[in-house]
């Protein structure tokens, strides 16, 4: 059997196919601006290895389930315990060890598949989880190690992760609660840690009720951002962040506006423009729109330091063109801009160059403004 990858860094991701997938070459291919990719490989390990190398999101075909066939001869079935967190990156998840689970990666196998659950509360912060699964993927061989300073959690001592491709995902409100769970199970009681599941057809049917609940979940997402309204002009010369609506996408966005980083950074970028007498505008989602010299920008900030700086930028790459998609007018193209924090840490230098073939502008804040790199435009900005 061999697998298809195709890269696509317009919309950033790789998807793995198993090969003669319907879905490959369904849109054309390679399209007009060589924006895709396709590559042969002999095995789904060469596959996901290729992947790895674009440094963008990996995805499984959910058409033609690329790891199926992995699964039916050798694949373990896992539930890993997760504690609530409000800053949790549902599309970048982990199967955590700490000292006394280390033994378990020599038993927890490359394409494993595994199930997340929330737990109903945070061991030192107090904070309450929603007791469901919510998430479902694939073990991999992709091992971070924990740095000493930051091993200590909880009261535990946590050594190293594997990354997990995930294949369906919701946030934990919107999963399958332990109730449910009970029923499929054929059990009353719920171990205290995470645990093996014997049976495949137990994991599968959790998975399905996932998948539905994703489809879902997709669905409101669908009809909130049908109905959102247009752009509100601003008029208060003081820039504020904004509260969200109760629905998930606002909910998480606000989490991250609350940060005092990014706030203070959309606060400053706004007093600069501002400055420069430029009309500008927000809505639920963009943190900033502006005409700047009779052209359209679209501005999206993130606290950066050097240990999340790639995955940042590959969320604001895929935000931007969301927006761009969205909110556009149809007779008039739209500047794209991340506005980051800290300039890209030794060894990502790079990343200005890949957002360049991107059209996306990147600016990063400075003590008298903002340094903006290939974009005479912005220039104004550094001169605060």
């Amino acid at each position: 059997m061999k697998y298809i990858t195709y890269k696509n860094i317009a919309n950033p991701h790789v998807t793995i196919h198993k090969d003669g997938c319907s879905q490959i070459k369904k849109r054309g291919g390679i399209h007009k601006y060589e924006q895709g990719e396709y590559r042969s490989h002999d095995s789904y390990q060469q596959a996901y290895a290729f992947a790895g190398k674009a440094n963008l999101p990996i995805k499984n075909c959910q058409f033609c389930n690329p790891i199926e066939e992995i699964a039916a001869s050798s694949c373990q079935y896992w539930l890993e315990q997760n504690w609530p967190s409000a800053n949790r990156n549902l599309s970048d998840l982990y199967v955590w060890f700490h000292e006394k689970k280390k033994h378990k990666n020599d038993v927890i196998k490359d394409g494993d598949r595994i199930l997340f659950y929330e737990v109903r509360r945070h061991p030192s912060k107090g904070t309450k989880g929603s007791k469901t699964v919510f998430a479902s993927g694939t073990v991999t061989n992709e091992t971070i190690y924990i740095p000493t300073d930051e091993q200590w959690k909880g009261g535990k001592r946590w050594l190293f992760k594997r990354k997990v491709i995930t294949d369906y995902v919701v946030p934990p409100e919107k999963g399958i609660p332990l109730s449910e769970l009970k029923v499929i199970r054929a059990k009353k009681g719920w171990p205290q840690s995470g645990f093996q599941i014997d049976d495949p057809k137990e994991f599968g049917e959790i998975e399905r009720r996932l998948r539905e609940r994703q489809e879902k979940h997709s669905q409101e997402i669908s009809s909130n951002r049908d109905n959102r309204s247009a752009f509100k002009i601003k008029t208060s010369k003081q820039f504020r962040v904004k509260g969200k609506e109760s629905n998930e996408s606002n909910r998480l966005a606000a989490l991250e506006k609350s940060a005092n980083a990014h706030k203070d950074l959309l606060n400053k970028l706004y007093q600069v423009i501002q400055v420069h007498n430029c009309e500008t505008s927000e809505n639920q989602q963009v943190d900033l729109f502006s005409t700047i010299n009779g052209a359209s920008w679209i501005f999206e900030v993130k606290s950066t330091n050097d240990d999340n700086f790639l995955c940042q930028i590959r969320n604001g790459i895929a935000q931007l063109y969301e927006y761009r998609f969205l909110y556009s007018p149809k007779d008039k193209s739209v500047n794209l801009c991340l506005v980051v924090l800290t300039p890209p840490p030794a060894g990502l230098e790079w990343i200005t160059e890949y957002l360049k073939v991107l059209n996306i502008f990147l600016c990063w804040s400075t003590p008298n403004g903002f340094y903006t790199t290939h974009c005479p435009q912005l220039e104004f900005l550094s001169n605060n």
